[in-house]
């Protein structure tokens, strides 16, 4: 899949990429905690989800951290 959209779609690919690369973590973090409506233990599922999501679509394109 990751090869189809890349090639097909590079631009967008690539932006999305980028995306994922400038991400500010420690902003999302700060905005979830701060989220009322959510529970502790949702707030603490989405702080470990999101950036491991993120570390593996990374890695998959190989731009992940080594």
């Amino acid at each position: 899949m990751i090869i189809y959209i890349s090639s097909q779609y590079p631009v967008e690919f690539n932006n999305g990429v980028k995306m994922l690369e400038d991400f500010d973590m420690k902003q999302y973090t700060i905005f979830i905690k701060s989220l009322s409506i959510l529970s502790e233990t949702q707030k603490k599922w989405l702080t470990n989800l999101i950036p491991f999501r993120r570390g593996k679509i990374l890695d998959w394109v190989g731009r992940g951290e080594e």
